[in-house]
């Protein structure tokens, strides 16, 4: 979403109320088994404040991903703060490592996109107590104990340390 930026530029200091609440570009397929079936919503403000804009607001959407033990699906929603400073491109170095605008439009789309990527958990597991899948028929163990011996399967990596307190 390209936002219009021109009267808050205008001023040497400015507010700008910004309410979003759509499709955010770049996260429409799978983020690391992540999906986003909502809209994703902001609610913030834009300030000018000594030639820079600060960008503060909430983040909140919904996700669905599989439990990493046991394969069930997780549906939970997510809430993220969002402080940034944005340079004008004009004034930037390719070193810095900043958002920027250029003439009198800002795309936020791409700071919303950075900050779920980046604050998108590595695992999630449906609950404390998930025991996962047997290891060796695949079955929920969350649903009943299967009939695998656990004495039977020897993991073939770990195998040599079954010796070891011999």
């Amino acid at each position: 979403m390209k936002i219009n930026i021109s009267d808050i530029l205008k001023n040497e200091s400015g507010c700008l109320e910004i309410e979003y609440n759509d499709k955010v570009e770049g996260l429409e397929s799978p983020i690391n088994g992540y999906t986003l079936p909502g809209n994703v919503s902001f609610k913030g403000t834009l300030t000018r404040l000594k030639g820079l804009l600060n960008f503060v607001g909430i983040i909140k959407f919904e996700y669905d991903i599989n439990c990493y033990r046991c394969l069930n699906n997780i549906h939970g929603n997510m809430s993220i703060g969002v402080n940034e400073n944005i340079l004008n491109a004009a004034r930037v170095t390719p070193q810095d490592d900043v958002f920027t605008y250029e003439g009198d439009y800002l795309d936020i789309d791409i700071i919303l996109k950075n900050y779920i990527i980046l604050n998108l958990p590595m695992k999630q597991i449906c609950s404390d107590e998930c025991k996962g899948l047997c290891p060796i028929c695949g079955s929920n163990l969350n649903e009943g104990k299967c009939s695998c011996s656990e004495e039977r399967y020897v993991n073939p990596q770990m195998e040599v340390l079954k010796f070891f307190f011999e």
